[in-house]
């Protein structure tokens, strides 16, 4: 008895001692972070500056630039630069965070159709997209919504971090919440309402919703807080990266 309760002890202290398996947040954390090591940053006062310089041109030459803070609407076109310029030209979308993106819910089918195994992206709401919503997308203009290819395409971090903290059911429950969801007809008599014309409002719903104030209010918060978190240092996931988001209100 007592070696066998030895060996079972033993076995146990075995199975301890064996290394843990890391998880696909761990697996994308690290990666993402040893392409993108964190740097302390200064403010860009040279990109307020150089953003602003076009509509200060009659400011007073006595007023003090580090006084007065840019307003909103600045401050949102500053992160929307700092997103176009930290581009690696090339770097592609890395697999391990590639792997966690695909895993978050929703995110296996077009957010718009629900089409399987979407290959594009809009990075403005941090959402998967199939070939032909993607072509819509671009139709509606960078102001509204930019796309890109998961495969095909240069990414960069700020681009990546919008990916791992958006999502297509995130996205889908803002729309609903503002009215902006798929039509339900489920309960609706067939002789009142066709099928045709239920797609036909669907798509009009689909297009439309990306051009709305609430819409608007999703992409200007989404940029918001990838600065948050990239101002945070290492990427450390979605559950720290909302407590971010608490401690600042």
């Amino acid at each position: 008895k007592r070696v066998k309760l030895n060996m079972q002890l033993l076995n146990a202290m075995a199975k301890c001692s064996e290394p843990r398996a890391a998880t696909l947040l761990e697996n994308a954390a690290a990666e993402l972070n040893e392409l993108f090591p964190p740097i302390a940053k200064c403010p860009d006062r040279l990109a307020i500056e150089s953003l602003s310089s076009d509509d200060s041109s009659e400011s007073s030459s006595d007023e003090d630039p580090l006084r007065s803070a840019p307003p909103a609407d600045l401050q949102i076109q500053i992160s929307r630069k700092n997103i176009e310029l930290d581009i690696h030209p090339n770097q592609s979308f890395p697999p391990a965070c590639l792997k966690l993106v695909t895993s978050l819910s929703g995110n296996n089918r077009c957010v718009d159709c629900s089409d399987p195994n979407p290959q594009w992206a809009s990075i403005s709401y941090g959402v998967m997209l199939c070939l032909y919503c993607s072509a819509s997308h671009r139709s509606f203009g960078v102001s509204v919504s930019k796309v890109r290819s998961i495969a095909m395409d240069s990414w960069s971090h700020s681009q990546i971090l919008a990916m791992l903290e958006g999502g297509n059911v995130q996205l889908s429950q803002f729309f609903q919440r503002h009215s902006l969801g798929p039509l339900d007809h489920s309960n609706t008599s067939p002789t009142n309402v066709s099928s045709r014309s239920t797609c036909t409002n669907n798509d009009d719903i689909m297009v439309t919703r990306y051009k709305t104030k609430a819409a608007k209010f999703y992409r200007d918060n989404l940029t918001k807080h990838i600065e948050r978190v990239k101002s945070n240092g290492e990427y450390k996931g979605r559950e720290v990266s909302r407590k971010l988001k608490q401690k600042s209100r």
